[in-house]
């Protein structure tokens, strides 16, 4: 996801089916700080991801969920408008604000 975000050619390779198994949002529990544990204990994986590049496992991905949803708000702020795909290219913009 993050790719998609500075790279605008950037693809997805498949596509994602979701299913929630929650019927209203009031009833979803999302975790806090308390349901982190104590100690966490991390294991070295030494075995190539046959579907990362090279072998490559992800690792830095979670500190960037937030980031789509924090620079679409930003935009919003400064302009009034809620853009809801991305990268927020300079013609996407424009067009939102009706100037293209």
């Amino acid at each position: 996801m993050t790719l998609k975000l500075v790279k605008p050619e950037a693809k997805e390779s498949a596509e994602v089916h979701l299913h929630f198994s929650y019927s209203q949002l009031s009833t979803y529990l999302i975790p806090t700080i308390w349901d982190i544990p104590e100690k966490v204990d991390s294991v070295i994986v030494e075995v190539p991801d046959p579907n990362g590049p090279w072998g490559a496992r992800g690792v830095g991905e979670l500190p960037f969920l937030p980031t789509a949803a924090a620079i679409s708000a930003a935009v919003h702020d400064a302009t009034g408008v809620w853009f809801d795909e991305f990268p927020l290219t300079p013609e996407r913009v424009l067009r939102g604000l009706g100037k293209i």
